[in-house]
């Protein structure tokens, strides 16, 4: 009987630390949003609150029990770079759009939006290279990365994204082939 209640206490011990060892998750995207809005919207133009319904925030176009799905900040004003910690958090995302910004430095690793179809980065400051990153969403079926400063070669990895039909990659300054796209 002791054996039985000792190997009980264990299993539980067990489970209770495991289950707090797992990183505390948000019910909604409010705190990553928030942060979002702290590094790239230096003139304050997103009426961001917390304590709001983040599906009912501007640019947001598609959410999901406070999970963001489309988010679309399109001529916004927003500046400086993208943080990949924060853009990682927003793992629902299916569309990111910042087209017509003023968003600077390299495009950040966006490894972490597995869910992700549409990137729309065109018509901002990005320089360096292309980003590696995007050759492992391999649901994404729209890139749109032009009238930037990207340079470096178009990698031949994105010949592996299997459902790619769109690809504008116009105005950098890439040099090298053009990988054999069919």
């Amino acid at each position: 009987m002791e054996r039985s209640y000792d190997v009980f206490v264990f299993l539980l011990v067990s489970v209770l630390c495991l289950f707090l060892s797992q990183p505390a998750r948000s019910q909604d995207d409010s705190q990553p949003l928030l942060a979002l809005k702290s590094s790239i919207d230096a003139l304050n133009k997103l009426p961001w609150r917390e304590g709001t319904d983040v599906c009912t925030w501007l640019g947001v176009r598609d959410c999901f029990n406070g999970r963001v799905r489309k988010l679309v900040l399109e001529h916004s004003n927003l500046t400086g770079p993208l943080d990949s910690k924060i853009l990682g958090r927003l793992d629902q995302l299916r569309v990111l759009s910042f087209k017509g910004n003023s968003l600077s430095g390299e495009i950040p690793n966006l490894s972490a939006l597995v869910n992700l179809k549409s990137i729309f980065l065109n018509e901002n400051n990005f320089s360096g290279e292309f980003p590696a990153s995007v050759a492992f969403l391999h649901r994404v079926k729209v890139i749109v990365l032009s009238q930037n400063h990207i340079s470096d070669d178009i990698p031949a990895s994105l010949l592996n994204l299997r459902r790619l039909y769109v690809l504008y990659l116009q105005d950098n300054a890439f040099t090298g082939r053009i990988p054999g796209f069919k």
